[in-house]
């Protein structure tokens, strides 16, 4: 299919919409799995579209059918939470009881301050953020499937 396909589509390969969305589709029939880190995702999932004086960088919705994550006990939500934007469909696997993720926010207080200064504090108990595992200091992927 891929080859058929190549004979009657030009693979334009550039930063724009349409390019990435061909670009995927063609290397889908080549291989149908991509694997990524959640850091190295936005860039390799997103085009730029020319603003009237810059470049601005978007992810592309909807992009693949499922998303498979294992050991979500090991990602930190603001890191994993976006990617779920990518695709219609996820599977989440792992184990809150093995090993935590490595948080970019290292202190409660800093996450307290945030949730303070967005005004969001007001609403919820921080215990129950925490309970829940959205917080950026103690929360994980696997956490948030609980809330």
């Amino acid at each position: 299919m891929w080859i058929i396909n190549q004979k009657t589509n030009q693979l334009k390969i550039n930063k724009g919409l349409a390019s990435r969305e061909n670009i995927f589709k063609c290397i889908s029939y080549l291989t149908p799995l991509f694997i990524s880190t959640f850091h190295s995702l936005p860039g390799f999932t997103s085009y730029f579209e020319k603003t009237s004086d810059n470049w601005i960088q978007k992810p592309i919705y909807n992009l693949f059918d499922i998303i498979i994550v294992d050991e979500a006990g090991q990602v930190s939500p603001e890191a994993g939470v976006a990617a779920f934007s990518l695709a219609s469909k996820a599977i989440v696997v792992g184990d809150i009881h093995q090993i935590e993720p490595v948080w970019n926010i290292p202190y409660q207080k800093i996450d307290m301050g945030n949730l303070k200064e967005a005004g969001i504090l007001n609403e919820f108990e921080y215990l129950k953020l925490k309970e829940w595992g959205v917080l950026c200091s103690s929360g994980s992927l696997m956490h948030l499937k609980n809330a």
